[in-house]
């Protein structure tokens, strides 16, 4: 299966560990991470520079601005409203999974999760919002 490289990804993730993991697999993948450490922050980037990115990924639980607030002020902007939004959570109960695909993510990915689970979900995103011209055959 080919891989959708060169994406701009923005990653809310307040926890050092998960963000080196998630920074590194962008990485490996030939993405663009850009990385801060909490929603608050990554909504000010993202409404600094709203068509210089290509998805988000977001922590649903994190201190400063968690990644549902970051999901309601993008789905009330006129541009970032369309970008892909994935969130990644540790809460695996369905019905909190379902009041955040309610909130009009296009994916949620629970914790731990491996680096190959994570780029499926990225490409699979990528792919359904036709992103990304870039592809890379693994091999």
């Amino acid at each position: 299966m080919a891989n959708i490289q060169g994406l701009r990804i923005v990653v809310a993730e307040d926890d050092d560990l998960n963000l080196f993991i998630i920074m590194k697999t962008l990485q490996h993948a030939d993405h663009i991470g850009i990385e801060f450490p909490d929603g608050h922050l990554a909504w000010e980037y993202l409404y600094a520079h709203p068509t210089e990115v290509d998805i988000v990924i977001l922590d649903k639980m994190m201190i400063q601005m968690h990644g549902l607030e970051v999901v309601q002020h993008m789905k009330g902007h006129p541009t970032l409203k369309n970008i892909p939004i994935i969130i990644q959570s540790g809460d695996a109960f369905p019905d909190k999974i379902k009041e955040a695909v309610d909130t009009g993510i296009d994916s949620y990915i629970t914790k731990p999760f491996e680096g190959f689970q994570l780029l499926e979900v990225i490409n699979e995103v990528a792919k359904q919002y036709n992103l990304g011209n870039n592809i890379k055959n693994p091999g």
